[in-house]
């Protein structure tokens, strides 16, 4: 805890707080906490500090990072409120710092195996389909394209198969980094399940570019896998589809699925466009 005056500046601190920021005591008193703050929260602080003092709030609550004496970050979760003397003006704050760090550390574990598949590192189903909802919803606003490119691996149950699964998810691990090291840095890379990829391409000046995108998918996957055990060579098949107004993001992952099982009947390895045909 601290006692500051109007300019936030600590006039007492206790123990604990020097603990968790890893300043003494006499480092401290005459510091702004505020200061002590993650550069890219000092803002929030400094805000809730107007407020009080423009009487729109008597107190606050807020969650961010501080800088410790060690260089490292500390969560920490700061509760502040304004005393007044008997007139209504105010004379200083209490500040009090709890230590949050394991929660959320915690928290954004549990974020990251929600919305990432555990194998390949890239977003799962589920983080791609909210990607894509958000995508359809902006390019009604801006009317630009948006595409969604269905990856599938060719023969990837013969890998597993002849070669094991340990193999099998150095080959995914491998085509994960492939898709990543091809795609613009504005598109989503997903995998879906299994050996199916997606990639959402949205921001494009044309349709072109996502074909661009799946030539250069099918250009890289020719170049064969580089495995902790050996190379292997695999290839993929692509489908493309794009985005008709009133699609919803079933539809459009369905045409994409459409087209990649059309190039799979043609003979695989490269990619093609859904068309109402299909």
């Amino acid at each position: 805890m601290a006692l500051a005056d109007l300019e936030g500046r600590c006039i007492e601190v206790n123990h604990k707080l020097c603990e968790i920021l890893g300043w003494s005591e006499d480092r401290l008193v005459g510091m702004n906490l505020g200061a002590l703050a993650h550069p890219e929260d000092t803002a929030s602080d400094a805000e809730m500090m107007r407020r009080v003092m423009a009487g729109k709030l008597s107190d606050f609550t807020l969650e961010h990072r501080y800088m410790n004496a060690r260089g490292t970050t500390v969560w920490g979760r700061l509760s502040v409120a304004v005393v007044r003397d008997e007139s209504g003006a105010p004379v200083h704050f209490i500040a009090q710092l709890e230590d949050v760090t394991d929660r959320k550390e915690v928290e954004e574990r549990l974020l990251r195996q929600a919305l990432n598949d555990p194998l390949t590192g890239l977003h799962n189903r589920s983080m791609f389909m909210d990607r894509l909802t958000h995508a359809l919803a902006r390019s009604e606003r801006l009317r630009g394209p948006v595409a969604v490119l269905f990856v599938d691996l060719d023969h990837f149950k013969a890998v597993n198969d002849v070669h094991g699964h340990t193999v099998g998810d150095e080959v995914l691990r491998a085509a994960a980094e492939k898709l990543l090291g091809v795609v613009r840095p504005s598109d989503t890379v997903a995998r879906m399940g299994g050996d199916e990829f997606a990639v959402l391409c949205e921001d494009m000046r044309s349709e072109k570019d996502a074909v661009i995108v799946a030539q250069r998918l099918c250009a890289a996957f020719q170049a064969p896998l580089e495995l902790d055990s050996a190379p292997l060579s695999i290839s993929a098949s692509i489908g493309i589809a794009f985005a008709q107004e009133g699609d919803d993001p079933d539809t459009l992952m369905r045409n994409a699925d459409a087209a990649m099982y059309r190039v799979k009947e043609g003979g695989r390895g490269t990619y093609e466009i859904y068309l109402d045909a299909l």
